[in-house]
């Protein structure tokens, strides 16, 4: 499927002449000549409600699948451009679904995959916040500079001065890191880097549990960059929009847990003499990390170097005072700069104490795109927050550094009680609504609740609960089962995956991400569950994940790594396995076609009572396709894969008796050839 607005957008980049997207400026000239020249054919072409609804099919649009429409819109758009242009437009058009994505998050939609009623496209300036800031310098499948062995596999971001990449170790895939690449990275601050010391003494540090490891970093190259633990789960804006979801008194106690935790974090570092100050803290450098269901920060060291940079490049898009997103899709980083970051004053752990203060206000109010303006104070009244905490933010915040707590260190000691009461202003009769703390145990089990059982207990529970989700798996959907059971399960799920590594506990806390059961659909945390369930050599996971490679469900289509798990799924004459198998020889993916084997894969798993098996054998003998033609034989497949559940094949029957005037018989009255199976 080809969009309207890529085509759009690809044209009037063509017209603006490519070259300028190679040194496209965010914000800049080019940015909203393009964004203009696009709008307008975008208004020709589609209505108000056609637009709508193109940018919600975007929104929905795998990173794989939009690369497969930018190259062939980069192809009719662009046929006589050089091989280095058409890639860069390719690129950059392939950004655009992640891009709309992020645009439309919102507290009623955490993913970003729907569009607001009150959306209108009214304008180029509303065109250009869809757009990405510019194409990356990289590709998939590109050498990560300076560390021969590892491909950079994945795009993760593209800021106003750098960009994200997942790369890994070519031959061990588990070998994996979050690689930032800084464009603009200035002499003088790859010499803040090298004699401060930053980088080793961020290192030094070992891992902390609320901090994001640094891995590696190449600081000499052309393009230098870093390379941090990959985490899985988003980050604070994310978890924000999802407080903003919840009632006053739960967001309230989140946000406050939350906000312990980072000033926690950050003060470890301002205890180290000389201090590290971070310096460029803001959502989209504080992860949420969905496996250990905790936030991390990241970015410590680094932060003091470019944070200047971060914030001088974050230019505006227009006359009218709207501002692009600067770093990693995250929020504005002006918004977290102290007024003596602003004029370049040496890095002050106060400067953080005054972003942290920033960060408050967003966690309690939800307002990601607002700082500490003149109506900070009632704002945070207003969402029902203590007026201790106002007043402790409200001196984060002030203008002069002096009138701030010293450091982080400072401020935890400062901190209010964990546990006050809640105070909504006003109700409608003008009287204010109090919350008492929430409760310490609630139903159905949290994972407290779960942690008391023994081992065997809990192995026993989820085998009860692997055995309902494979029942489920034959009769219909293991959706159903999930959705049905996640209340009272999902706790122990969870924590028997994290904290156990228990790989019936991997195979269904992932298929719940994979499905987007009780949480946001995470293609790359269910790939990162089922994987490690599929390397404890649980059968089922490691069919799953060989499905994953090979749709490309959140992963580049990868037809040896599927087959490398199916095979090992198959070995345990997993009957599903079988029947993805009996598909790959039948269409002739990643395996040489052949039509014997394919029949031969799908009686192994109609023996296993496998109705979808049955229901591809009647299709094969309905064709005369590996073996003789034979209607009989392919009604009574049909009838046996109806039997079991199947329901494609009940239109099949239909269609079958018809044309054998046999309309009398039941799914399931006449078995197949006794030498068919």
């Amino acid at each position: 499927m080809v969009f309207a607005l890529l085509q759009c957008v690809g044209q009037a980049i063509v017209e603006k002449g490519i070259r300028g997207l190679l040194d496209m400026v965010p914000g800049g000239a080019y940015a909203y000549e393009v964004s203009e020249a696009a709008w307008k054919r975008y208004r020709e072409r589609r209505q108000h409600q056609q637009i709508r609804d193109e940018l919600g099919q975007l929104a929905q649009v795998q990173f794989v699948q939009a690369r497969q429409v930018a190259e062939q819109v980069a192809r009719e758009v662009a046929a006589t451009a050089d091989a280095a242009e058409r890639i860069a437009l390719e690129l950059y058009l392939a950004q655009i679904p992640a891009t709309i994505q992020q645009s439309l998050k919102r507290p009623a939609d955490l993913l970003g995959r729907s569009v607001p009623h009150d959306f209108a496209l009214a304008n180029p300036e509303t065109l250009l916040k869809l757009l990405p800031q510019r194409p990356p310098r990289f590709r998939p499948e590109d050498s990560l500079p300076g560390k021969p062995g590892w491909i950079l596999t994945e795009l993760l971001g593209v800021g106003g001065f750098g960009e994200v990449w997942l790369a890994q170790h070519s031959r061990y895939a588990s070998l994996r890191g979050a690689v930032k690449f800084c464009h603009a990275l200035t002499a003088a601050q790859r010499h803040l880097l090298h004699e401060s010391g930053l980088v080793d003494r961020v290192m030094a540090q070992g891992r902390h549990p609320h901090c994001v490891p640094l891995l590696d970093a190449q600081l000499d190259l052309e393009l230098p960059w870093v390379m941090y633990e990959y985490v899985v789960g988003g980050d604070l804006a994310d978890r924000i929009r999802f407080w903003q979801t919840l009632d006053a008194q739960e967001r309230f106690r989140q946000a406050s847990s939350a906000f312990r935790v980072i000033v926690e974090t950050v003060a470890v570092f301002h205890r180290l003499q000389p201090a590290i100050v971070h310096r460029d803290l803001k959502p989209s450098n504080i992860l949420w990390d969905a496996h250990q269901e905790t936030l991390r920060i990241t970015d410590f060291g680094i932060g003091a170097a470019l944070a200047p940079q971060a914030w001088e490049q974050d230019s505006p898009i227009s006359a009218t005072g709207d501002h692009r997103l600067s770093g990693w899709h995250g929020a504005y980083t002006p918004l977290y700069a102290s007024p003596q970051q602003r004029e370049h004053a040496a890095p002050d752990p106060r400067d953080d104490v005054h972003a942290l203060g920033v960060l408050g206000y967003q966690m309690f109010t939800g307002h990601l795109t607002q700082g500490a303006g003149p109506d900070f104070a009632d704002d945070l009244r207003e969402a029902g927050v203590p007026e201790s905490w106002i007043t402790l933010l409200g001196r984060c915040v002030a203008q002069k550094a002096e009138r701030r707590p010293r450091d982080a260190n400072e401020l935890l000691t400062l901190l209010p009680n964990a546990n006050e009461s809640l105070t909504l202003l006003p109700n409608a009769n003008g009287s204010p609504v109090t919350f008492s703390p929430l409760p310490t145990s609630t139903s159905p089990p949290t994972s407290t609740t779960w942690a008391s059982i023994t081992a065997d207990a809990c192995n026993d529970i989820l085998q009860a609960d692997w055995q309902r989700w494979h029942d489920a798996r034959r009769t219909g959907s293991t959706r159903d089962y999930l959705t049905q059971a996640f209340a009272e399960r999902s706790a122990l799920w969870q924590q028997a995956a994290i904290r156990d590594q228990h790989p019936l506990a991997l195979l269904l806390w992932g298929d719940c991400h994979l499905e987007g059961v009780g949480v946001p659909q995470n293609y790359p945390l269910a790939l990162d569950l089922l994987q490690s369930a599929a390397q404890a050599g649980q059968a089922d996971a490691q069919r799953i994940v060989a499905l994953m490679y090979l749709r490309g469900w959140g992963v580049s289509k990868n037809a040896p790594q599927a087959l490398h798990w199916l095979q090992r799924a198959v070995a345990q004459q997993d009957p599903y396995a079988w029947v993805v198998m009996g598909q790959l020889y039948e269409t002739g993916t990643g395996v040489e076609r052949s039509f014997t084997k394919a029949v031969e894969c799908y009686r192994k798993a109609a023996r296993q009572e496998v109705g979808e098996a049955y229901h591809y054998l009647a299709s094969l003998a309905e064709r005369g396709i590996g073996m003789a033609k034979n209607l009989s034989t392919a009604l009574g497949w049909y009838r046996q894969a109806a039997e079991r559940g199947f329901q494609p094949a009940n239109a099949a029957v239909a269609r079958i008796e018809t044309l054998l005037g046999d309309t009398t018989s039941r799914p399931g009255s006449e078995m197949p050839p006794s030498n068919a199976i």
